[in-house]
Formats: C-alpha cells, structure tokens, sequence
C-alpha cells in the first residue's frame, strides 16, 4: 500500500512547483487515482468482513512470524489457545486453517 501512495508519481508531484505545466490537473488525476485506489481497498475490507462474519466460529489469523518461527498449525493445541471447543462436523472435532491471497498492487 505504502509504495502505491508514495510511487514514482508522488516524487514527481514532489519535485513540481505551482509554475510547473500542469500542475494542478497532475495533482488532481493523481488525487483521483489514489480515491480509487482507497476505495477498492475499502471494499475488499468490506467483503472480508461479510465473509468472516459469515463463518461459524472464531475466525484466527496466523502471522507470518507465527509460520516461520513456531510449530506448525497442525501441532496447535487449539482448544487451549483459543479456550472453547473446536468446530464439528459428522466426522467429529476439527478446525479448519484457509488462506486469504493478498496482493500486493
């Protein structure tokens, strides 16, 4: 996100003073583009939220340094980390772990 707000346009803006040619509709297009930008951010938040609100459960997000530098999911003692019971279905008790992509634009 952060080298979509300060990209190569943003340093060009940077350097442009109110003589520059077109200043002012370069930093309105620019503005434009970042509303937009913001805007779909706020929608894919949205839309995750309806998601995980949709879903029976706790909803837990693992860290990428939980990953890396601890055991794996798979050796969690759930039941204890989150103290209440896991999910069921018809096979019995489980706990569902997903991946969310995430993009980088």
């Amino acid at each position: 996100m952060w080298a979509r707000l300060y990209g190569r346009r943003y340093w060009a803006i940077q350097e442009m003073t109110s003589d520059s040619p077109r200043w002012g509709s370069v930093v309105f297009e620019e503005a434009q583009e970042q509303k937009r930008f913001v805007e779909g951010l706020v929608e894919r938040i949205k839309r995750f939220q309806e998601w995980t609100n949709a879903a029976p459960g706790r909803m837990v997000v693992l860290d990428t340094n939980v990953l890396l530098h601890y055991q794996p999911p798979s050796q969690v003692p759930w039941r204890e980390v989150l103290a209440e019971p896991l999910l069921h279905d018809a096979t019995g008790e489980r706990a569902s772990v997903g991946a969310l992509p995430v993009s980088q634009h």
